[in-house]
């Protein structure tokens, strides 16, 4: 039949009842036997190291059963070399299994001298069912069917030589049987045994103190010196009794059975209370006489305190009762469990332990040990052995450590692996400084040990089937280790460190490559910094780069894996990035590091995409510069798409003026490089050469009036969605609408008709119709309205017939009035709340210069007057015609003209200016759709900025808004968000992106109602406030009004659709037609939006609003307009 038996050795837990097997424990005479034993039970327990419980490898353990022990080989003893401690070691480190103890929680310990029945008692007391009485003539004794105690009568040597768990029945609780003191066998037992008893106890918790003795140790008349000898060892063993004085009781074994008369006459035992008294008579007379001693020697002084010590607390026990017990000896054949005797002892015993007795919470440092000289000198070469056997291990693991560091440096999480080699090098150089101070070779092989221990713990790999050896030296140095701590504590003496040299050359060649692990991956994890800086990459098309790159990989793929110089690598390096980030590097450096600078550098160096269709251009990388964007926008494009993970070097102006570029830049991090750069998306002026209107038709006429001037084109857009700007003061970003073009100049006047020339009539009675006397001077004139005469003198007159004069001028014409500026575009923002923005100038254009008036017209010229003089031939004075003696005249020419026509006025042409065209917008929402798909695809895995990206997709979830009132239902639950937002900043980049939508909306619907433009205006006018606003200053009142409103406009659609018409009620028409109306004055309008839903806002932003509710108003009024 198998038999088997338990050692538990380190055992911080308890073990299962099932696991408890047949322990043979037979009487050996010799060394030999003592193998006999250890191979029929189980080894010492090792660590598993895939457990991590309390944090340490060290405290979880497993428990070694064997049920044959056929093939376990018996170490020859050589007691001259002094290695019986490491060869019995080793003997019970051969076999293990894989079953797990548990801690043991609460445990009773028995303490006594070999062969006292420790074992026996303990084995009754665990209801083991096959103990029975045997003998004859009287004479019984207990013995074991099933082997688990000695023999009897065989009480020479301890029948327990390990410490052995029992479970104390159905309590939970577990008997601890321990080595007897006194053991007489060899040194190594006595070692072994001292070693295992103290990892059986470094496993429990809490325990109860039984010190067992045989009766003829404490039977009146008996010998004191054996129970004093009990003393001296159990004070020995427990370190301060007085902790334990509320947990220890004395148990006394094979107490005789002695037939009394009683006083009728009849034969019996005496009752176990009157054995009980007896013992206390017997303990009571110890202390006097002990008392009474004088002259002892300071040994036996201390040993007589400690017995008067024990035997007060076991008289004085606990509530009054006596803490002792008595196990009596059989009186008959058979099975203890027929015994009534032996089962009211057992009563007794169980009450005791159970309910008399406290739990004392233990330490490691509770309890010592005492052993013999020759034991102390086996001790110390088996340290020596220990010492010589350290270097082999620790090589051996420091070789599987520097495997997983080469594990750790494959992986491609550079942050980790610069961390993990950060934490370990300063794990390292502490343990170093350790060691070299470490005088005592526990205190150095236990630093040693927690290093490596730290090193495999800390390490993202786990040990795996093929790490078989390496654990197997982990365990064996461990146990090294504990055998060393325990025999140091067995013996009391402290062991030196020798032979550490080798030890610390291994130590030490790892240590160097951590190191250098640390300084190049700490070095790694700055590079990225200096290659995204923007001097790295304005050369990423530079020969300097494909140069470097060649040669890197020409590094890599050397098949010999040849070590680069540190000088070599810095002097290479620094063509493309500054040396100052490899100063630390004094190492030659492994094609395998170099693999990681490689991978770097191809990030960093990628080449961008850039994608074309039709008037759409898309630039896509890590980083990108603008001014590699810039030469390839050709003049076609209109739509300007900028996506990177990293970063954005504005490094160069950009101008798209007059395209109405909408642009769309989506980038974590910008830099502004140079002084001052600028992004101009502004609308082209209008025409400036109009030239000058017609000139008056016809002489007299006025000039034609001038046209007016052509409007400027609309701004540009641009949405920016980023988490930081660098030199933010550095960038402008302009969509100003272009500046009207010139008013036509009016058209010149035409010049007045001039007067026609005088004539002589035909019939000269027509001109001397009457007759005059001289020196009158005649009033008649002709038709012409002219005077005749002029002067008479005498005989003779003067006479003058006038040219006609001529006409007025014509007036000019005015000039045309300037053309209108045209819609600024938008600039806006979204992704961050907290950095610092660009100047942004997005204003409508200015009006163009009035056309100038024409010039009026030059007064016609009077016509050529004829002059003369008439002689009369008679005295009278009077004189006719037909009586004159003579006729004389001349034509002379007029200097004078008619007046000039009037100058036309500047910018006074009645024709109506023309509204410039709307703005054109893009739908940024699906660009925005493009970017986070295309960084989750590529790069979200892999990035810091997981939180920007899932920003962006709450924001960027729009329903299709087809109809206005899709709008209203987007405002609903934006202010509903806003309300139970904390983080009301939170919402602003989603009124961003719905005030963008209304705005492509609105560019794109070519019809709009009145009512339309009364809900587009309500929404539109509420959105715009709330992205100006500061969000957290809007009462919840406000929001909650403003989503009413917006949802009746939703619910009045559907009354539209069900029923034709919207119906709204009488108030909330009078809000849609108030804001309407309020549109041409915002003054008036601010403050009724503040009423109804809230406004705060900065100087700045006013003047913003105020300009956006302009060009708004005018672009839907055009609309309406055109309709």
């Amino acid at each position: 039949m198998e038999k088997a038996s338990v050692l538990i050795s380190l055992l911080p837990y308890r073990i299962p009842a099932d696991s408890i097997s047949k322990r043979r424990t037979r009487s050996i005479g010799n060394l030999e036997g003592d193998y006999r034993i250890i191979k029929s039970l189980a080894v010492i327990s090792r660590p598993i190291w895939s457990c991590k419980s309390e944090g340490s490898r060290r405290s979880c353990f497993r428990v070694h059963l064997y049920k044959s022990a056929d093939n376990f080989q018996i170490p020859k003893m050589a007691t001259e070399t002094g290695s019986e401690i490491m060869e019995a070691f080793s003997a019970m480190q051969e076999h293990e299994s894989d079953g797990k103890c548990e801690r043991i929680e609460e445990a009773v310990i028995f303490l006594g001298c070999t062969g006292d029945g420790k074992s026996t008692l303990t084995q009754f007391l665990s209801g083991n069912n096959r103990l029975r009485s045997e003998g004859q003539n009287g004479q019984f004794t207990i013995n074991d069917c099933s082997d688990k105690i000695g023999a009897a009568g065989t009480t020479i040597r301890s029948q327990t030589i390990f410490p052995n768990l029992i479970p104390h029945g159905n309590s939970g609780r577990v008997l601890l049987d321990c080595p007897g003191f006194r053991d007489t066998r060899s040194s190594s037992t006595e070692v072994t045994c001292t070693i295992l008893t103290k990892r059986a106890l470094k496993s429990c918790s809490k325990v109860k103190l039984i010190l067992v003795v045989s009766e003829y140790a404490v039977m009146e008349g008996g010998s004191r010196s054996a129970f004093l000898e009990l003393v001296k060892h159990s004070f020995e063993f427990v370190k301060n009794f007085e902790k334990f004085k509320n947990s220890v009781a004395l148990f006394v074994t094979k107490v005789t059975n002695v037939a009394i008369t009683d006083k009728a006459g009849n034969l019996c035992t005496v009752s176990d209370r009157d054995i009980v008294n007896n013992i206390r008579k017997f303990l009571e007379e110890t202390r006097k006489t002990i008392e009474g001693t004088k002259d002892v020697s300071s040994e036996k002084c201390g040993d007589y305190a400690n017995a008067v010590f024990l035997i007060d607390l076991l008289l004085r026990g606990n509530r009054d009762i006596p803490r002792i017990c008595i196990l009596r000896r059989p009186s008959a054949l058979g099975s203890l469990e027929d015994s009534l005797d032996l089962q009211n002892c057992k009563c007794f015993m169980n009450n005791m332990i159970e309910n008399i007795l406290d739990f004392t919470q233990i330490s490691e440092d509770d309890f010592g040990f005492s052993i013999s000289a020759e034991a102390k000198l086996q001790i110390f070469k088996a340290v020596e052995d220990i010492i010589e056997r350290v270097p082999l291990i620790t090589a051996s693991i420091m070789e599987r450590i520097e495997r997983i560091y080469h594990q750790i440096e494959g992986e491609d999480d550079m942050e980790h692996v610069s961390q993990v080699f950060k934490e370990q090098y300063e794990k390292w150089n502490d343990t170093s400084e350790k060691l070299r101070s470490s005088k005592l070779a526990r205190d150095f092989l236990n630093c040693l040990l927690d290093h490596m221990q730290f090193c495999l713990d800390s390490s993202p790999l786990q040990l795996t089937n093929e790490d078989k050896d390496e654990e197997k030296d982990i365990i064996k140095l461990q146990d090294y280790i504990e055998l060393l701590e325990l025999m140091q504590k067995a013996s009391n003496e402290e062991f030196p460190t020798t032979s550490s040299h080798d030890i610390m050359s291994t130590f030490d060649r790892t240590f160097n490559a951590v190191r250098n692990a640390n300084i190049w991956y700490g070095t790694m994890k700055k590079v990225p910094k200096y290659l995204q800086a923007y001097d790295c990459q304005s050369r990423r098309n530079s020969d300097d780069l494909a140069k470097f790159m060649s040669k890197l990989e020409k590094w890599i793929n050397d098949q010999e894996g040849t070590l680069v110089e540190a000088e070599h690598f810095k002097e290479e390096f620094a063509k493309i990035c500054s040396k100052d980030v490899v100063y630390q590097i004094n190492f030659a450096v492994s094609p395998f590091k170099l693999k990681h600078l490689c991978r770097l550098c191809k990030l960093a160096f990628a080449k961008n995409s850039i994608e074309i269709v039709g008037n759409r251009m898309r630039i896509a990388g890590r980083y990108v510069l603008l001014s590699e964007i810039v030469p390839k926008v050709q003049d076609e494009i209109n739509e300007l798409d900028i996506f990177a993970s990293e970063k954005l070097f504005i490094d160069c102006d950009f101008s798209a003026v007059g395209r109405k570029m909408q642009m769309f830049v989506a980038v974590p991090e910008w830099e502004v490089t140079g002084e001052q750069r600028s992004i101009v998306l502004d609308g082209v002026p209008g025409e400036t050469d109009l030239g000058v209107s017609k000139k008056g038709e016809s002489l007299g006429m006025k000039g034609k009036d001038g046209m007016p001037g052509f409007p400027g084109g609309s701004g540009g857009n641009f949405l920016g969605v980023l988490i930081n700007l660098k030199n933010a003061e550095n960038l402008k970003i302009s969509a100003c609408g272009g500046k009207g073009g010139y008013g036509q100049d009016g058209g010149e006047g035409h010049r007045g008709e001039d007067g026609t020339d005088a004539k002589l009539p035909a019939n000269q009675e027509e001109l001397f119709n009457k007759k005059y006397s001289s020196g009158d001077k005649c009033k008649t004139k002709n038709e012409r309205g002219y005077s005749f005469f002029q002067k008479i003198h005498g005989r003779s007159a003067e006479f003058k017939i006038p040219g006609e004069k001529g006409k007025p001028g014509g007036n000019g014409g005015n000039g045309g009035c300037g053309g209108e500026g045209g819609f600024p575009g938008q600039v806006l923002f979204i992704g961050s709340d907290s950095c610092n923005l660009p100047k942004v100038v997005a204003k409508r254009g200015d009006r163009g210069q009035n056309g100038k008036g024409g010039r009026g017209g030059l007064g016609g010229k009077t016509g050529i007057s004829i002059v003369g003089s008439i002689a009369t031939s008679g005295m009278s004075g009077i004189f006719h015609w037909k009586d004159s003696e003579s006729f004389r005249s001349e034509k002379v020419t007029s200097e004078e003209v008619a007046e000039k026509g009037l100058d036309g006025k500047s910018g006074c042409a009645k024709t109506k200016s023309i509204t410039p065209e709307p703005c054109e917008y893009k739908n940024f929402i699906q660009p925005l759709a493009d970017y986070i798909g295309w960084f989750s695809s590529n790069f979200e895995t892999e990035s810091k900025d997981t939180e920007y990206i899932k920003r962006l997709r709450e924001i960027s979830n729009f329903g299709k808004c087809e109809r206005i009132q899709a709008f209203a239902d987007e405002l609903i639950q934006l202010e509903n968000l806003m309300v139970a937002h904390e983080d009301r900043t939170a919402c602003r980049d989603k009124y961003v992106l719905l005030k963008l939508y209304i705005l492509y909306f609105s560019s794109i619907t070519y019809k709009f109602n009145a009512e339309d433009f009364k809900i587009l205006c309500f929404v539109y006018v509420i959105t715009l406030f709330r992205h100006a606003s500061d969000l957290r200053e809007i009462p919840e009142s406000k929001s909650h009004f403003v989503s009413e409103v917006a949802q009746k406009i939703v619910a009045g659609a559907r009354k539209e659709e069900n029923n034709g018409g919207l119906t709204y009620g009488a108030d909330y028409v009078s809000i849609f037609e108030n804001i309407m109306l309020k549109l041409h004055q915002y003054e008036a309008l601010e403050f009724e939006i503040d009423r109804l839903a809230g406004v705060s806002l900065t100087a700045y932003n006013k003047n913003l609003v105020r300009e956006e509710v302009q060009s708004f108003k005018d672009m839907i009024e055009g609309k309406l307009e055109r309709n």
